[in-house]
């Protein structure tokens, strides 16, 4: 299987991308970006499989009840903006603990919990080629890197914006979500993921493809055709609709 990491500079529309692939059944996901955190690490550190599974589930309980992420607004799906998803914590433990596997280190552990993940929900996992990691933020990436192996071979996708158009959604979006965040640092870091992450990036010589935000609007279809050819998948019309669990998204708070 193919690893990819997804990374986005400032807001450029990581999350959006990651909705387009949600009913691919080629591509392994989380319904959202993973924390590589001491947390994280300690609960793929565990040997007992069970408890690995029930420690996953409650740091991550957005993945199992969507109505919880708020700030993503996955407790307004569907087309009314009145659904969303559940996947069965005890079911998704005990397919863990059942099928589950720690050899192979940390790794091979957080990609064995996506697959029950997947299984709990009844989705084929046989046909699964890629295995798509949401970083979101460098810093986010960087604690992967130092924690797992350096040599794994990861492909970089980078989403990228107008920084004019991702500044001023900033500026405007925070103002009104959550004014208290909203300063001249945020400002700063903003500006600097669009004018420094690429460069960032080649230091740790992986191979990066960059997804212009804009493109996925105004020429989704040759962007998400390129996309499946580049990493050799079947297209599929789904690849132009933003949802979760095939469930209409309308895009978060911000």
């Amino acid at each position: 299987m193919k690893i990819i990491g997804l990374l986005s500079c400032g807001r450029s529309g990581a999350d959006l991308f990651q909705s387009l692939l949600d009913s691919h059944e080629e591509i392994l996901q989380f319904p959202g970006y993973l924390i590589f955190d001491s947390k994280l690490f300690n609960i793929l550190s565990i040997t007992n499989k069970r408890e690995i599974a029930k420690k996953f589930c409650e740091e991550y309980p957005q993945f199992f009840d969507s109505r919880i992420n708020k700030e993503e607004r996955h407790h307004q799906l569907g087309p009314k903006k009145n659904d969303y998803f559940f996947v069965n914590k005890k079911k998704f433990i005990e397919n863990f603990k059942k099928n589950g596997s720690t050899k192979g280190g940390k790794f091979q552990t957080l990609i064995s919990l996506n697959k029950s993940y997947y299984e709990v929900t009844k989705r084929p996992i046989k046909k699964i080629k890629i295995v798509m990691i949401h970083f979101h933020l460098f810093f986010n990436f960087v604690n992967f890197q130092k924690k797992f192996n350096n040599n794994l071979r990861i492909t970089i996708v980078l989403t990228l914006r107008d920084i004019l158009a991702s500044l001023s959604s900033t500026c405007y979006k925070w103002s009104r979500y959550k004014p208290e965040a909203l300063d001249a640092h945020t400002l700063y870091l903003n500006m600097l993921s669009h004018i420094k992450q690429i460069f960032r990036l080649k230091r740790i010589n992986k191979k990066i493809f960059v997804i212009q935000m804009e493109k996925l609007h105004t020429e989704n279809d040759k962007v998400m055709r390129d996309f499946c050819k580049i990493f050799n998948i079947r297209f599929k019309k789904s690849l132009s609709q933003s949802t979760y669990f095939g469930k209409k998204w309308w895009g978060d708070q911000t």
